[in-house]
């Protein structure tokens, strides 16, 4: 299981490896959804100097479950959905779910999202 230190520890091997060697200018970090919790993980524990950093729709550092729990006693079947979708990573199988948490009721087209759907399986 990929931890929280692997995730930060590819930040810093990524700007050592492929950015720092093209500029001397510091890089802006972004990160989005749990790609946000990583980089404001790695902002907070990390000496590399940075340019900016941008978090978008972000994941809080403290992760996701007061959210959660706010949705099941406010919108209980789209918690569920989350859950079967995220947790039992349903999203990548089920059309109805991945529809419902990632993409709008009548576009892309379902065989668009079944593409997406064979994506997420590979994460």
């Amino acid at each position: 299981k990929v931890q929280m230190d692997d995730h930060t520890a590819d930040i810093g091997a990524f700007i050592d490896a492929v950015v720092a060697p093209k500029t001397a200018v510091p890089p802006a970090l972004v990160g989005h959804s749990f790609g946000g919790m990583y980089a404001q993980k790695f902002v907070e524990d990390d000496v590399r100097p940075l340019s900016a950093a941008a978090f978008l729709c972000s994941v809080p550092p403290s992760g996701n479950s007061g959210i959660v729990q706010r949705y099941f006693l406010t919108k209980p079947m789209l918690a569920v959905d989350i859950t079967r979708g995220l947790v039992f990573k349903q999203a990548g199988t089920n059309l109805r779910i991945a529809r419902r948490l990632f993409f709008s009721a009548d576009s892309p087209s379902d065989e668009a999202v079944m593409t997406y759907m064979d994506r997420f399986q590979e994460d």
